[in-house]
């Protein structure tokens, strides 16, 4: 009972923090948006594990199509694509990475055409085919334990190109929970079913630390620099800002001085009011007046 509530609270957790990076301006970008989507994935492996602990699958068989398609095939490839991403790398713009999805399809087509038959008794699938079907569906956990390494190596090849250190340092720990959490996973169903123990508590135990944990890792990460570009984009703008002032400011001055160099030179002796002002004081004495000012002098 304890564990369905904090799975419940995972799920719960998952899909608002997925909400919130998805929709909020302040996280936009496309690399987010491919983390919001591997929590939200996340979000639905955790919610079949809860389906199974309360046996939900027999009260809402429904629920099956959900079950039986392999998301395993969707997570690692969507952590993947948030990474190039946030790196920018080049091959985040190839079309031959959509053959990543390639599995999660494969899956996901014949499970749903399967279960439409077997759940929803929607149409009958001829024996053979549904032989095939069910010889081609049990190789989908082989295919897992080839795919998920994989998806770990390739991923991990492409972090390197991380120009921030603690960019770097933030993405590999959060490739290290998500592949902890896969790769035990896979160990823990190979083990219960080449030596035959019942490794459930400790796949509920271990699950539910690893969302958390990569819950907190993907917020942490994401709301950390995005701080981070809006401080060096404003440090970036303050200077553009002071570099102007300083422009402007030396401007000021080279033209203060070209002015005063100017009306140095234009107010010589041969200047005609330099003659009246002359006259003025040596004649007239208006130096001896007390209430004298530039307009009485103007006049």
């Amino acid at each position: 009972m304890i564990f369905t509530i904090f799975f419940n609270t995972a799920v719960f957790q998952g899909i608002v923090l997925g909400a919130i990076i998805l929709k909020s301006p302040l996280f936009k970008s496309k690399a987010n948006k491919y983390l919001a989507y591997a929590i939200f994935t996340l979000s639905i492996l955790i919610a079949n594990l809860v389906f199974e602990i309360i046996d939900l699958y027999s009260s809402i068989p429904f629920l099956r199509f959900l079950d039986d398609v392999e998301w395993a095939f969707l997570f690692p490839v969507l952590i993947f694509m948030f990474v190039v991403h946030q790196l920018n790398h080049p091959i985040r713009n190839s079309k031959k990475i959509r053959w990543l999805y390639a599995p999660f399809l494969y899956s996901a087509i014949t499970n749903v055409f399967y279960d439409c038959d077997v759940v929803a008794h929607i149409f009958t699938i001829p024996h053979f085919l549904k032989s095939i079907i069910e010889t081609i569906g049990s190789f989908d956990f082989y295919l897992v334990l080839v795919f998920m390494p994989f998806m770990a190596v390739y991923t991990f090849g492409f972090i390197k190109f991380s120009k921030d250190k603690q960019e770097k340092k933030w993405i590999t720990f959060l490739w290290f929970l998500v592949y902890v959490l896969m790769l035990s996973w896979m160990v823990a169903i190979l083990t219960g079913l080449l030596f035959e123990y019942d490794l459930s508590y400790i796949m509920q135990i271990l699950a539910l630390f690893a969302t958390f944990l990569i819950h907190c890792t993907a917020y942490y990460g994401v709301f950390r620099y995005r701080l981070a570009d809006n401080k060096a984009g404003i440090e970036e703008l303050l200077n553009k800002k002071t570099l102007s002032e300083d422009e402007i400011s030396i401007e000021e001055v080279i033209l203060k001085k070209g002015n005063d160099a100017n009306g140095l030179d234009l107010f010589t002796k041969e200047n005609p009011y330099f003659k009246r002002l002359e006259i003025l004081c040596e004649e007239h004495q208006i130096y001896k007046d007390n209430n004298l000012n530039r307009e009485k002098v103007a006049e």
